[in-house]
């Protein structure tokens, strides 16, 4: 009876153990799945509002490095035909990887990824291949990779480019992680189009700016100056401007008002406004 007892006690440690270890393991993923929740929802909410390409590839960094842990993540957009690598401002070894790029239709892993529209992972060797690729003498942080996932950053009307997540040891990228990867990666394609259009409004409202500012003419008997000085502390595009024209046997300068921080469409009708009155001006 003694041993019979014992083998039950036995038995029972041993079922609380295997219970234990289950319960632990359910704890585990679920703390895990609510991790990858809380990234999703951080991704959201930390890329809804960035300022230029620099600040996304900033804040796409710090974000998955928290929880996913990768020792190199990068950022690569099309540029034509090429791949171009964005390069990071606050490592000082990314800086030179902005005339880094490879061909759209290369071997390459990123290459592959943006051209096909879909996730792209390497291990192993192929994995340190693509690090030491990437590195180029350039970019220490991605030599010595173990686990490359590639991600393309789908945009509304086309492929952006690629993000690039790798770890210096074997990681398993299970089917819930893709689908944490393919959701920032998303968000990502989001910000990229948002700094991209941004950049692209503001150069133009700079040169239609830059247009308004006349080159005084000489005028004999006159001091002519001008000034342009943005309402605005750091507004560059105020649609404010001065014009000053040689008439007859002298130099006149019409100056109607302007607003500061005007959009470029504002911008470009003032701009019409002031041909158009010069053109007036010149007829009487």
């Amino acid at each position: 009876r003694l041993r019979i007892t014992s083998r039950r006690a036995a038995h029972a440690l041993d079922a609380a153990a295997r219970s234990q270890a289950t319960a632990q393991e359910y704890a585990a993923q679920a703390r895990l799945a609510l991790d990858r929740s809380e990234l999703m929802l951080r991704a959201a909410e930390d890329l809804a509002d960035t300022a230029g390409l620099a600040d996304v590839r900033r804040r796409v960094r710090n974000l998955v490095t928290g929880n996913l842990k990768p020792s190199y993540v990068g950022l690569a957009l099309l540029d034509g035909q090429q791949l171009r690598w964005v390069p990071d401002a606050d490592l000082t070894h990314s800086v030179s990887l902005r005339s880094q790029a490879v061909a759209l239709e290369d071997a390459d892993p990123g290459a592959r990824a943006a051209r096909q529209g879909r996730m792209v992972i390497v291990t192993g060797r192929a994995a340190r291949r693509a690090g030491q690729e990437r590195q180029g003498g350039i970019d220490s942080g991605a030599a010595g990779l173990e686990t490359a996932v590639f991600v393309p950053l789908l945009g509304i009307t086309r492929t952006l480019g690629t993000l690039v997540l790798g770890w210096d040891t074997p990681h398993q990228v299970d089917v819930a992680e893709r689908a944490v990867l393919t959701a920032i990666a998303g968000y990502t394609a989001r910000a990229i189009e948002r700094a991209l259009y941004l950049d692209q409004q503001v150069t133009v409202a700079t040169q239609l700016q830059q247009a308004m500012l006349t080159d005084l003419p000489a005028a004999p008997g006159f001091q002519l100056g001008a000034l342009y000085r943005p309402a605005a502390a750091g507004e560059l595009v105020g649609g404010d401007w001065y014009d000053a024209y040689p008439l007859r046997a002298a130099a006149r300068g019409p100056q109607p008002p302007g607003g500061a921080g005007l959009e470029p469409v504002l911008a470009l009708a003032l701009t019409v406004g002031r041909y158009r009155l010069r053109s007036a001006v010149r007829t009487v």
